[in-house]
């Protein structure tokens, strides 16, 4: 005797609704190029034209890269190892990415091994960057299957600061100049 087949209803994706896409904007990018000359946890010391020494503020979400893209652990970088440090326009101190460039010879390393001046060191201004292209930011995504989701009383405030704080990051980026809307 055969047994009847059971179909049970399958659940579909749900489309994202309207007021719940978020948006990606452009953000600047600044460089400056250099050689490492020390490298800790908060910060990190380029040495540039010579004899001026930058000092950038280096945070857990800052990018280390290779020329080819690949990610780099912070640990391999050593002084002399020749750098390109890129930081957002609106902020020149942050580094958002470190990409090694070459690394030193052993002369190089040696000769950016030698003590300087902490204090002596310069927070990078615009004039010390150069344009180095852009990069895609993402505003907080919210609503089911998203990062948030909230499920509880408070659901519509949520959604309104995301929704506030996304308008307000969009407004004060385009106000400075930094993105263009992605359509």
């Amino acid at each position: 005797m055969p047994i009847p087949q059971i179909h049970l209803p399958k659940k579909s994706p749900k489309e994202k609704p309207a007021e719940q896409a978020h948006d990606g904007v452009k953000m600047t990018l600044r460089g400056v190029d250099g050689t490492l000359r020390e490298l800790s946890e908060k910060d990190l010391y380029l040495e540039v034209g010579g004899s001026r020494v930058l000092k950038f503020r280096v945070l857990v979400k800052t990018q280390f890269k290779n020329k080819q893209g690949e990610p780099v652990r912070d640990s391999l970088l050593k002084p002399g190892d020749q750098l390109a440090v890129q930081v957002n326009s609106d902020d020149p101190e942050t580094a958002l990415r470190v990409i090694l460039s070459r690394a030193a010879t052993p002369g190089e390393r040696a000769s950016a091994s030698k003590p300087f001046d902490h204090a002596s060191a310069k927070v990078p201004v615009e004039d010390d960057t150069k344009p180095a292209g852009t990069i895609e930011v993402e505003t907080l995504p919210i609503g089911p299957g998203q990062l948030i989701d909230p499920h509880w009383v408070l659901r519509e405030n949520v959604v309104t600061f995301v929704a506030l704080h996304n308008a307000i990051v969009i407004d004060r980026a385009r106000a400075l100049g930094l993105c263009q809307p992605t359509y």
